[in-house]
């Protein structure tokens, strides 16, 4: 549990992986974005009582906001907006008050309808991921039918519901979710099956000729399959899985045939937790976020794997952190993806300084707040005092408690602002003072010991 608890962005990508699921990783500001093809963004934050779907241009200007907008009860807690193919009206996940239906208004608000629950017949709950067809004259997204989630499918006015994941004779995927449509509008794939059995799934759009295709091709089949994406003609699919060791992203074709493993093909130190795969619009290449060894990165690659690159740290300046989710801009030139810039208070480091990276990861951490609210003097020297509530801090922020228990150490009083700390590292076996009885919290720290000290909290970890 120790050595899982090290690297704190292993949690952030489970749950980027949840196969059913689309979400944005810890730290990306809203719930999502999207633009349509006038340069007009939209995307759902916290408003101050309830997270709110706004408009705005592309410049950030003409703000709007629209969850709010149409008269009856507004919903609450809206999320995952999604442009209509042609730009005049957005779809979104909310809260109606006794559960969470799909929505549609115009793109500024006005004529809001509640879709999910219109058709007859017993509707479903807790209904989100909405996608529009390609066509924009139907929208489908996940709920949950009484036993199980399904896929539905409606028009863009609510009409004509049906679920459609579970039509196909032969054992029902549980646990659909994630639709996506086919270019064409003729098909939609999604995940299904729950947890390790969760496969990726293919279907008509009434339900029929459902084929599971992850599952298809020779070879060990992958695991846990989820976030199925068309490539832009239609013909191959991408979806991240288990392949036994680690998330990986795989590419097949739409029947299942010629499936590859894409993310390890490249040479150099593979990525793992490898996730949320994206097509770039000719189809040529593919975007994804994955874990280099010591943080959430963007890769991208040939549809085959060849020349993989990252490059959510190649230009000059602090890089990003817990980077996620990368988009294709329409016309294949950029991407954009969401990710925790690096900031600190102090004035004294430079964002030029070789350190800057490394005193804001360990500032964002909490393990050092600085010498001052706005300094941190980093020429400074580090006293055994410091130390132990450095090391203290680093082992608290891997999830872990410190031991309780007394030291021996008669000039560490119990007054003291490290007296907790250095207890912590004792207990730990971290430290074993400068003598029997002593600490020495005023003295400095050498190289020497400060690998000791590392080393040990390393061991314990």
């Amino acid at each position: 549990m120790m050595r899982l608890g090290r690297f704190r962005g292993v949690g952030v990508v489970a749950v980027l992986l949840t196969p059913s699921l689309v979400v944005i990783p810890v730290g990306v500001p809203g719930v999502s974005a999207a633009t349509d093809d006038c340069g007009a963004i939209d995307w759902t934050v916290f408003d101050g009582t309830s997270s709110q779907v706004f408009v705005a241009d592309a410049d950030g200007n003409n703000r709007i906001e629209i969850s709010s907008v149409s008269t009856g009860t507004d919903p609450t807690f809206n999320g995952a907006p999604q442009w209509s193919p042609d730009g005049t009206r957005i779809t979104w996940t909310g809260d109606a008050g006794t559960t969470f239906e799909v929505f549609v208004a115009d793109a500024d608000g006005n004529n809001r309808i509640e879709i999910s629950s219109l058709s007859p017949g017993t509707d479903p709950t807790l209904n989100g991921a909405p996608e529009w067809s390609p066509d924009g004259t139907r929208i489908a997204w996940t709920g949950d039918a009484g036993t199980t989630f399904e896929v539905f499918v409606a028009d863009a006015d609510g009409n004509n519901r049906a679920g459609i994941s579970s039509v196909s004779s032969g054992n029902d995927p549980y646990t659909s979710g994630g639709p996506q449509w086919s270019p064409d509008g003729t098909r939609i794939t999604w995940s299904g099956g729950g947890g390790i059995a969760s496969q990726v799934f293919v279907a008509d759009i009434d339900g029929n000729n459902r084929a599971e295709i992850s599952s298809v091709s020779s070879g060990p089949d992958p695991t846990d399959n989820g976030f199925p994406q068309w490539s832009p003609d239609g013909t191959r699919i991408t979806w991240h899985g288990w392949d036994g060791t680690d998330f990986q992203v795989f590419v097949a074709d739409a029947d299942g045939n010629n499936r590859a493993e894409i993310s390890s093909v490249s040479p150099g130190t593979d990525p793992t937790f490898n996730g949320a795969p994206q097509w770039s619009p000719d189809g040529t290449r593919i975007t994804w976020h994955g874990w280099d060894g010591t943080d959430l990165k963007v890769f991208v690659a040939d549809a085959d794997g060849n020349n993989r690159i990252e490059i959510s740290s190649v230009s000059p300046g602090p890089d990003p952190t817990f980077n996620g989710a990368p988009q294709w801009s329409p016309d294949g030139t950029r991407i954009t993806w969401g990710g925790t810039p690096l900031t600190v208070p102090f004035t004294d480091v430079s964002a030029s300084s070789f350190a800057f990276d490394d005193i804001a990861c360990i500032f964002q951490l909490g393990i050092t707040t600085g010498n001052s609210p706005t300094t941190y003097d980093p020429t400074g020297v580090v006293t055994r005092g410091q130390m132990g509530s450095f090391l203290a801090r680093l082992w608290r922020s891997l999830d872990n408690t410190c031991p309780t228990g007394t030291t021996p150490f008669t000039d560490v009083p119990t007054a003291s602002v490290a007296f907790d700390d250095i207890t912590c590292i004792y207990q730990l076996g971290i430290t074993t003072g400068n003598s029997p009885t002593t600490y020495d919290p005023t003295g400095t720290v050498t190289r020497e010991q400060m690998a000791a000290f590392l080393a040990r909290l390393w061991r314990q970890a």
